[in-house]
Formats: C-alpha cells, sequence, structure tokens
C-alpha cells in the first residue's frame, strides 16, 4: 500500500520508516523547546483575542476596549497620533522581524519650493519643457507637454500654488525674458474677451482621463500684453456665449511667449480654472446682483456650476472649493450690508423645488435655532489660504404656515415623511451671536442672512422611520453671523398692565350694578311693610282684632260705589 505525506511526497516503503518516525520525534522536541522557551508561546488565546485590533464603524482599526462603541450620525473626527516617544518593546516579546528597527525614522521630506520640483515629480522632465518654443502661437509638437501638465495640475494643490505666485510681476520682463520665469507662477488678472474649446486625442483622453480643454484670451490689466490661459475648466456661461468682456483672474504657471499681437508678445500660461468675478448683472449669462456681490468679496461665482450637479446629494469633494470660498466670502462681508441685500422668499416651497435656480441668492430667514456645532477645520491648505480653522453648523427650524411638505416617489403608495407647520434648514458661519450657545437641545429664536448654496442630502431619523434608503434634503446656507431675535417686553407688559386695570374695573363695575339694586328693592320693602307692633300682647287674640267666621266684602262695595260717584262727577 502506498502512502502519501502531507506534502505530496511518497512515504518509505521498508526500513525508511523508522528514519521518518525519528525525524517526527526531532520536529516534536523542537517545537516544545520552542514552546518552553519562547516567552509569547504561553500566551492563551484569549490573550491574542484581546491583543487584535477591532474594525469600528469608521472603517479605521481601533483596540478592542473602544469596539462597544457606535458611530454617531455625525463624522468620526480622525485623531493625530500622540507627538511623544514610543516605548520600545523589550527584547525576546516580538519576533525579531517584527522589531522596529533602530534607523526606522526617515527625515521630514523637504517641502518643495517651486512648480518645476513638483513636474520633476510627474516625470516631467527637462526634455519635456524643451518642445515649448518662445514667439510662436501653440503648436501641435507642443501638445503633449501641454496636455500633460494640465493633467498634473490639479494634483498640485491650490495651497502649493499660491504659496509658489509671485506677486511682484513685471509683464514686458516676462516677455523679454520668458526662459528666465519659465514655470513660475504668476497672478493673471484681466478681462476675458475669448473662450475657445480643444478636443484631445482619442487616445490621448483615453489615457489621461480628460477629453478636452480650454483656451481663454484675457487682456491684462494695465498692460498692452494679451494672456492666453489653457485650463480644463471654465464657466458653462462661457461656453455658450458669443461675446465676453468678463472680469476673470487665475494664477497661471507661465509657460511662453505666442504670437504678436498689435506689437505686444502673447503670454501662454496654464491654470486649473479661471475665476468669474463679474462686475454687473447680465441677464443673458445668469449674472445677477446678489452674484456681483459676492464676487466683489472675492468668490468665484463660477464654482456654483459644479455645485448645481450635485443637488439633493450629500456634501462631495466637488463642493469644498465652492463651499469654502463662499464661507471665506461672508466672512469678509459686512453683516449690516448682507442682511440689507437679502430678501425673504415667500415660503420655503421654492428653495426646495427650484434648488437650480437659487444658488448664490442672498437670503434671510427667521426661525429657530435648535443645535448648533462647531466643526474644526483640520485641511492645511484652507487653513493657509483662507484662514479658517473652524465654523458653525446650525440647524434651524423656519415655519411653513399653512404649507404642507410631502416627500412621495412617483408611481410608489407607501407612507411618505410629512412635514406641517416647520421644516429644517442649515446655515453654515464663521461666528457665533452672543446668546447662542453650540450645543444641542436649544431653542433660540434667530434670524440669519446668507447665499444658499445647495440642496444637500444627510441622514434624518424621522425620514429612515419611513425608508432606510432615505434621506432629509434641506436648503443648506452659508451665512453671516446670525442675530439672535429679542421681542419687545416694554410693549407687552403695557398691554399687560392694560388688561389688569380693565379687569379691575370690569369686577367693580359688575359688584356695583349686582349691590345697587338689591339695596333699593331693601328699603322699597321696607317702605310697604305695614309696621304691627305686637306690644307685650302674648298672641293676637290679646290684640283686640274682631274674629269673623266669614270674610267681610263690605270694604268692597264702599270702593264700587265711590268708582260710581267718581264716573259721575267726570260725566257732568
Amino acid at each position: 500500500m502506498k502512502r502519501w505525506s502531507v506534502s505530496g511526497e511518497r512515504w518509505p516503503e521498508s526500513g525508511g520508516r523508522r528514519a521518518a518516525a525519528g525525524q517526527r520525534l526531532a520536529v516534536t522536541a523542537c517545537l516544545w523547546a520552542a514552546f518552553v522557551w519562547c516567552p509569547t508561546a504561553g500566551h492563551s488565546a484569549d490573550d491574542a483575542a484581546e491583543a487584535a485590533p477591532k474594525i469600528t464603524a469608521t472603517g479605521e482599526s481601533q483596540p478592542g476596549a473602544d469596539a462597544g462603541k457606535t458611530a454617531d450620525a455625525k463624522p468620526a473626527e480622525s485623531k493625530p497620533a500622540a507627538a511623544g516617544p514610543v516605548e520600545a518593546a523589550e527584547p525576546g516579546t516580538v519576533l525579531p522581524w517584527l522589531r522596529p528597527a533602530a534607523d526606522a525614522v526617515q527625515p521630514p521630506t523637504p517641502p518643495l519650493s517651486s512648480a518645476r520640483e513638483m513636474l520633476e515629480l510627474f516625470s516631467i522632465d527637462a526634455s519635456h519643457i524643451r518642445q515649448l518654443a518662445d514667439g510662436r502661437p501653440l503648436v501641435i509638437d507642443e501638445d503633449e507637454t501641454l496636455f500633460k501638465i494640465l493633467y498634473r495640475m490639479p494634483f498640485f494643490g491650490a495651497d502649493k500654488i499660491a504659496a509658489w505666485a509671485k506677486a511682484d510681476v513685471v509683464w514686458p520682463e516676462l516677455a523679454q525674458e520668458p526662459a528666465a520665469h519659465r514655470l513660475e507662477v504668476f497672478p493673471v488678472k484681466g478681462r476675458v474677451t475669448q473662450v475657445q474649446s480643444i478636443e484631445l486625442p482619442p487616445e490621448t483622453a483615453t489615457r489621461l482621463e480628460y477629453g478636452k480643454y480650454f483656451r481663454v484670451r484675457l487682456q491684462l490689466a494695465d498692460s498692452p500684453h494679451s494672456a492666453l490661459v489653457c485650463c480644463r475648466a471654465v464657466p458653462a456661461a462661457w461656453e455658450r456665449a458669443d461675446k465676453l468682456d468678463e472680469r476673470g483672474s487665475c494664477l497661471g504657471l507661465f509657460l511662453k511667449t505666442g504670437g504678436e499681437e498689435d506689437g505686444a508678445a502673447e503670454l501662454v500660461f496654464a491654470a486649473e480654472r479661471v475665476a468669474w468675478l463679474p462686475e454687473q448683472p447680465n441677464p443673458s449669462l445668469g449674472v445677477t446682483p446678489d452674484l456681483v456681490y459676492l464676487a466683489s468679496l472675492g468668490m468665484d461665482v463660477g464654482l456654483l456650476d459644479t455645485v448645481r450637479q450635485t443637488n439633493r446629494r450629500p456634501i462631495t469633494g466637488d463642493d469644498r472649493e465652492c463651499f469654502y470660498q463662499l464661507l471665506a466670502a461672508a466672512g469678509r462681508a459686512v453683516p449690516a450690508d448682507l442682511f440689507a441685500r437679502a430678501q425673504t422668499p415667500p415660503d420655503v416651497t421654492e428653495l426646495l423645488t427650484e434648488s437650480e435656480t437659487q444658488h448664490g441668492r442672498l437670503v434671510t430667514l427667521l426661525g429657530t435655532a435648535r443645535r448648533v456645532q462647531r466643526i474644526a477645520v483640520d485641511e492645511p491648505d484652507i487653513r493657509q489660504r483662507f484662514g479658517i480653522d473652524h465654523y458653525y453648523q446650525i440647524d434651524v427650524f423656519v415655519s411653513l404656515g399653512n404649507t404642507e411638505i410631502r416627500f412621495e416617489q412617483k408611481g410608489d403608495n407607501k407612507e411618505a415623511p410629512v412635514f406641517r407647520h416647520n421644516y429644517p434648514v442649515t446655515c453654515c458661519a464663521l461666528e457665533l451671536p452672543p446668546g447662542l450657545p453650540a450645543r444641542d437641545d436649544i431653542a433660540v429664536p434667530i434670524r440669519f442672512a446668507g447665499a444658499y448654496f445647495k440642496l444637500w442630502a444627510y441622514k434624518s431619523d424621522y425620514v429612515a422611520t419611513f425608508d432606510e434608503r432615505q434621506r432629509q434634503v434641506s436648503p443648506l446656507f452659508i451665512a453671516t453671523t446670525p442675530r439672535v431675535v429679542k421681542f419687545d417686553d416694554s410693549t407687552s407688559n403695557l398691554i399687560g398692565w392694560i388688561g389688569g386695570i380693565g379687569c379691575v374695573l370690569l369686577v367693580l363695575m359688575v359688584g356695583f350694578y349686582t349691590w345697587f339694586p338689591r339695596r333699593s328693592d331693601r328699603r322699597f320693602e321696607q317702605q310697604l311693610r305695614p309696621k304691627l307692633e305686637l306690644g307685650t300682647a302674648a298672641s293676637l287674640n290679646e290684640l283686640g282684632i274682631e274674629a269673623r267666621d266669614k270674610p267681610d266684602f263690605s270694604g268692597l262695595a264702599d270702593l264700587d260705589r265711590g268708582n260710581q260717584s267718581s264716573r259721575a262727577d267726570s260725566a257732568d
């Protein structure tokens, strides 16, 4: 009979069995020695289970002691690692290949000092940059370098690009010595006059994951030179417009000089996008006075195009830049000015049903703040560019009046959430007024004024009772510092005094008219009542009143005779 080992090898047939048994004995002895001498081998399975990490609801590996904690509705905040030194493990307690090496601590990577270094990390080196020739328009030989730079621009980081920007720019110097300033970042500001869309070749679009880019022509401010900015995003209204004369700006990476126009060389830049800063309303482009006001505060109103695509969804990464730019603009605004410009909508329904037309609209609402949360901002680029390290999320209930809002799916007969009397909205602000604490379970009447950001979706216990997959949708506003509403107590006190005095007078009048008639009745009774003085007699028999057996009607006959005589006298 043939026998096979676990590894698939054939066991010896005859005398080799003893050798195999000896080998097994030797292996057993080695395992027993390892069990005795290795301290970790004596640990029980329960100890191993306690030491094993467990996955919490946030998806991060946490110690087993925290496994009993549940995830709240709000996102969990990431805690930084301890800054103190880490104690080294005792020798023999861990396997050698798991022990930290003595030189495991790596020196910090120095920050990149220029865009050129960043491009070199992305394998865009001098050989690619040499393809950019000065003194001529962009040609097909330069496309590959341009396409790669535009592909990598979003990975630079807005904070790094802002840090690399050179404020003291002299445009004639760039035109005369382009090689000395190539791949430097400059703030580009001017009037946008033309936008051209350029399609990428299909194979290049598949490889670089974007299908087109834009060439935006700007007339630089206070300079005869013009700029050609190559970017991957422009406001949607610019693409549809035949003629443009709008204020725009960007942080552009200088590439080369192009052809000359009116004796001045055109300067070619690459940027992630061109900001739109309108100066006057333009209905054909969808520019309202509210958008002009936000642009005056430094807000790129073209970012609202991205937010329009995320209505009825949670806050996404695409909303990030627009959210913080709008929050910074609201922080720069004078609160009284913003309150004066904002308008009160007739009801909340248009903010829910017509959200695509509400973005950037200045709105003021009166409601009751039910919860205020302080949200810490940990992103270094937001702290550096906008100086924002926190903001407040205020959950407000606004009145619906007689309106009823019902969320129903088309063709679905299931019971749906219904809102009556009030509806929840959310506003975010950098500062809180006195009297509005940052805590839960409050009921503070406030009025806020801000810009409509989007119709966002979030988890709600009330809506989840109908369908766990359904989300609550509410308008989200970016507001200036709210105002706590205090009602005028002097008027209410005056009304209270008047009401009290009126009640007292009414009681006195009712009492007077109730007491006076009774007093008159008593006097009249006393006048009509016959006064009979019994004196000292013990009974009526002793008064000397004549008693008769039958009634005496003689008085009536006298009265009749008297009446007849009076009638005769009147007849005479």
